[in-house]
C-alpha cells in the first residue's frame, strides 16, 4: 500500500522514516512541513489488481511564532570598491519580512544597495558605506533587529603600496 498526492508523487514508506503505517491503514507523518500538505489519496495493490480510496486534504499549520534570528549580520571590513553581503535570515511564523535600514534610519542607496533572500547585497562600496546596516525582521507577532557596522579600509591609502 502507498499513499499518492494527487500530483502524482508516490510516497516510498520504505525510504522516508517519517512515515509509519499502522495495520489498520492509518498513516502517520512525523516532524510534518509544509510541503507535506495537498491531497492525497490511499492506493491499496497487489496481483488481483489496484483499489483507490477517496481523496483526503492534508494541511499543514503551525503555531504562531515571532521572529528569531536563524543568522545575524555581522561587523565586516571592506575595501573601497569591492563587493559584501550582510547575512541575516530569520524563522517565525508567519514567515518573517526582512527590511533593512542604515545608521539612524537613513535610505539606502537602491542603486548599490540590494536586499536578497540572504542578506543585504552592498556593491561597488564607497566611503559612504562606511557605518551601522541594521536587518530587521517582522511578522504579526513580533519584530527583532540585529545590527552590523561596514568598516571601509583603504580611506586615504589610495597611492600607496
Amino acid at each position: 500500500m502507498d499513499g499518492k498526492h494527487t500530483s502524482s508523487h508516490s510516497l516510498d514508506l520504505r525510504d522516508d522514516a517519517r512515515l509509519n503505517l499502522f495495520a489498520d491503514g492509518t498513516l502517520m507523518i512525523r516532524s510534518t512541513q509544509e510541503s507535506d500538505q495537498g491531497e492525497c489519496q490511499c492506493v491499496a495493490r497487489n496481483v488481483a489488481g489496484e483499489v483507490k480510496m477517496q481523496t483526503a486534504m492534508l494541511s499543514y499549520s503551525s503555531l504562531p511564532a515571532k521572529p528569531s534570528f536563524v543568522i545575524q549580520p555581522q561587523d565586516t571590513e571592506v575595501l573601497i570598491g569591492t563587493s559584501t553581503t550582510l547575512e541575516c535570515m530569520a524563522s517565525g511564523h508567519p514567515q518573517p519580512h526582512i527590511t533593512w535600514t542604515r545608521g539612524d534610519g537613513e535610505a539606502l542607496d537602491g542603486s548599490r544597495h540590494l536586499a536578497t533572500s540572504g542578506g543585504l547585497y552592498l556593491q561597488n562600496i564607497t566611503l559612504q558605506d562606511h557605518g551601522r546596516f541594521t536587518c530587521h525582521a517582522n511578522n504579526d507577532q513580533g519584530s527583532v533587529q540585529a545590527t552590523a557596522n561596514i568598516i571601509v579600509q583603504g580611506m586615504g591609502a589610495e597611492g600607496h603600496d
